[in-house]
């Protein structure tokens, strides 16, 4: 269960989706190794569909590190980032801290754009429960803005998929994305 390339094809004959195989791999793993691996995550965009879709998965590793960023879409927050420089901008300065400030706004407008139902907030409820459970971290890219997308295995096997799709339900499951899975100790 090693998928060397992974890709969505959700209206094919046979529809397949890159978290089926995220998914696939990570359950071999942890059902063909003495602990349950833990899993580094990289993402520009995170949103509930996409945990939803690797929610039973990620409930078996035994560690997860998410690195979150996102390239800000309102144009204002962007361009200032972009002529701030954040990546060399030094913790402090008051620049770097607006910029950063106005992009978590921003993050929080597009979530609150979204409507929540019964089917939406328990799956929230179950987002909340995963977060709080002790092995699981989150950070987000505070120097620049986070474009690669990957998932890094570590245990007694080891696997890297990486490419284009975000840790979103579309990035993950409708999106024409291609990722490249490596499953060598190195």
């Amino acid at each position: 269960m090693n998928p060397e390339f992974l890709t969505n094809a959700p209206n094919a004959e046979t529809p397949h989706t890159i978290h089926q195989d995220v998914s696939g791999l990570l359950a071999h793993y942890t059902l063909h190794s003495a602990a349950a691996p833990g899993l580094d995550i990289a993402t520009a965009y995170f949103n509930l569909g996409g945990y939803e879709l690797l929610a039973q998965a990620l409930d078996d590793v035994s560690k997860v590190r998410l690195l979150l960023g996102s390239e800000p879409s309102d144009f204002a927050v962007r361009s200032t980032i972009t002529s701030l420089d954040v990546r060399r901008a030094r913790r402090g300065d008051p620049r770097r801290t607006e910029a950063l400030d106005r992009h978590l706004d921003a993050l929080r407008e597009d979530r609150d754009l979204v409507g929540f139902g019964e089917t939406q907030e328990s799956a929230v409820e179950r987002l909340i429960a995963w977060l709080r459970r002790g092995n699981v971290e989150v950070r987000r890219l505070e120097k620049g803005f986070l474009h690669g997308k990957a998932f890094i295995v570590e245990g007694a096997q080891h696997a890297a998929i990486a490419g284009s799709a975000n840790f979103t339900r579309a990035g993950l499951s409708l999106n024409a994305e291609l990722e490249l899975g490596v499953y060598t100790p190195s």
